[in-house]
């Protein structure tokens, strides 16, 4: 018995016949409330990607195997450099553990320093990017530019000195 009741009402809606209990100018209403709240959820989170974006500087990101520092080869690796996002307010100490992971560099993590590619100027690890913006200045000019991990240049000098 109760199969052809599911059967009528299967009909009913494929003939297109609406018997049922709620209005459509209230559904069409609610479906426009939705989108306007839809639409605000859009507008919240690009501001809050707009202001992500305005915090981190995503970039081309190498490292140098400068260890032994007689060696006569070294060209940054990998020679697809992924790309790693630095935020600009937080100091870049605190980031550069994930870009070594990133990077699976053969460095000692207290060892290393970074250099920009487009100029050769070491950041300074104890700052932000955004007390280093001078010298940043042109970097995003070019793709090709990358941030490289590298050994700093007190370990290269004592390295030098260690093995002469």
């Amino acid at each position: 018995m109760r199969e052809p009741a599911l059967n009528s009402s299967r009909d009913r809606r494929r003939n297109g016949s609406r018997e049922s209990t709620s209005n459509p100018q209230r559904s069409r209403r609610s479906g426009a409330s939705a989108l306007a709240s839809n639409e605000k959820l859009r507008k919240v989170q690009t501001e809050a990607t707009v202001s992500d974006v305005k915090m981190a500087l995503t970039c081309k990101v190498q490292y140098l195997d400068d260890t032994d520092p007689f060696a006569s080869t070294n060209f940054p690796e990998p020679t697809r450099p992924p790309t790693y996002t630095f935020h600009l307010n937080i100091p870049l100490c605190q980031q550069v553990d994930g870009l070594h992971r990133l990077l699976c560099a053969p460095h000692a993590i207290d060892d290393v320093a970074l250099q920009l590619s487009h100029n050769g100027c070491y950041l300074e690890l104890e700052n932000t990017l955004e007390e280093q913006a001078d010298l940043l200045e042109g970097f995003l000019d070019s793709r090709k530019n990358t941030i490289i991990l590298r050994t700093s240049l007190s370990v290269r000098v004592h390295n030098c000195i260690g093995k002469v």
